[in-house]
């Protein structure tokens, strides 16, 4: 056992060694900024989330009075000692200058938008492939609209890639998207990309970007694209279990593809705001999911009009003011107060729209879990007061729950939308079990 233990520390350990050991690449090139100019020997250092791009020697110090500014942005033109040309804009971030008889400089820069390596043809590329950051699940292999999608191994195994992120907080290059169609434009490749990027974000309930693009027209002529992704904490967990992630991506391609630009939008920014209730303080998490479910209510729910009552009540206190504004006419001139009586409505309005929305949805809250009026509770004590209600920073249980089942229920209410009908990641009393998805809906069938 304990050999067993030893090895496998050795072998994480040497899994976290290769993944901050960064790829290096040496070349020649012609830095520019401005009326400025100058030509060097330089190092390219590729981590997995940051490029580094370093020069050294006397070429610094007799060019030392350019550097003054570090934020003035730098163009590169040269070539690498592979042959491949590299072509980059940049921004100074570190300029180290010695004495002169010492002669040891320093001068790095990082880009500042994207760094090409090699040469983009007109033509339409063959393939193109994107090491994905942060998917782990298992490999897949499918056709849609003329595009064939598949993922393979990198350097990393999708396993070792798995333990970093847990083991380590650390996200990496896991499994890499490769895609290829007949008569696509870079663009093209580009936009299909992310629009499975997002949709594998959902599923596996965990950030996923990309860092660079590895373009090939044929065996001979390929480049490659470095462009900083977004940097996506691990995000809730997984919604759609690892061996369903195909017929996921079956079903949902085809209706995102359906779908106008601005319902995409709305779709993108609450997979953002999912991966952001994944990690952080409590309340910052509650926050983030609490606005999520506002915003898609607002955005995708039917029109909620206020009860009688509340209408009734709304419109005498407005009748009451424009008659207290009658009698003191100074009084209230910015209209601070009047904001303040409409407003006081509009915790109604905004949980009636929550509670509309999950009904078009056909969600089934108690099954769920999911109690709106304890997330808008505790999203509203933290937007307003700063922090969570006592009772739950009292009960740290109950406040994780309400969370944890606010994120599944927007999980699920995506899932709906898209088309999706197979199972689901659930969570039974602590225990994670599959289910089909219209077993948490209202209308609900039997299991296959």
């Amino acid at each position: 056992m304990a050999a067993s233990a030893y090895d496998s520390t050795s072998t994480a350990s040497s899994v976290l060694l290769r993944y901050l050991k960064p790829k290096v690449l040496r070349g020649n090139g012609h830095f520019i900024c401005q009326d400025n100019d100058f030509r060097a020997k330089f190092t390219l250092e590729w981590y997995p989330h940051d490029m580094i791009i370093t020069i050294r020697g006397t070429q610094v110090s007799e060019n030392q009075g350019l550097f003054g500014e570090t934020r003035n942005r730098w163009s590169l033109d040269g070539q690498l000692v592979d042959g491949r040309s590299i072509r980059a804009s940049l921004f100074l971030t570190q300029s180290t200058f010695s004495l002169p008889d010492v002669r040891k400089t320093l001068m790095s820069f990082i880009p500042s938008d994207s760094v090409l390596i090699g040469e983009v043809l007109d033509s339409p590329p063959s393939e193109v492939r994107y090491p994905l950051v942060g998917y782990h699940d298992d490999a897949f292999r499918i056709e849609d609209d003329g595009w064939t999608i598949k993922t393979e191994a990198t350097e990393i195994t999708r396993n070792q890639a798995k333990r970093l992120q847990t083991g380590w907080r650390l996200t990496t290059e896991g499994l890499a998207l490769r895609l290829s169609h007949q008569d696509a434009t870079l663009e093209q490749y580009s936009e299909k990309a992310r629009q499975l990027m997002h949709l594998l974000s959902l599923a596996s309930g965990n950030g996923i970007t990309f860092h660079r693009q590895i373009v090939s027209w044929t065996d001979e002529t390929n480049c490659e694209i470095y462009r900083q992704g977004i940097r996506y904490e691990p995000g809730p967990g997984p919604c759609v279990p690892s061996f369903c992630i195909q017929h996921f991506l079956d079903q949902t391609l085809p209706t995102w593809r359906s779908w106008k630009q601005e319902k995409r939008d709305i779709c993108r920014l609450i997979i953002d705001y999912l991966a952001l209730s994944g990690t952080g303080y409590l309340d910052t998490r509650l926050i983030n999911i609490g606005q999520a479910w506002e915003v898609i209510a607002t955005a995708w729910g039917p029109e909620t009009q206020p009860s009688c009552v509340e209408k009734a009540l709304k419109d005498r206190l407005k009748e009451v003011w424009r008659n207290w504004r009658r009698e003191h006419a100074n009084a209230d001139k910015d209209a601070h107060l009047w904001e303040r009586i409409t407003r006081a409505f509009h915790w109604t309005t905004a949980l009636a729209k929550i509670e509309t929305f999950a009904n078009s949805r056909d969600l089934n809250l108690e099954r769920i879990g999911l109690d709106i009026k304890e997330l808008k509770r505790s999203r509203d004590s933290v937007a307003h007061a700063g922090k969570m209600p006592q009772d739950m920073n009292d009960n740290r249980s109950h406040a994780l729950s309400v969370l944890r089942n606010a994120q599944f229920g927007l999980q699920l209410a995506l899932l709906v939308d898209l088309g999706y009908s197979d199972f689901v990641e659930n969570d039974e009393n602590g225990l994670c079990t599959y289910v089909k998805i219209r077993k948490l809906l209202k209308q609900n069938g039997q299991d296959d």
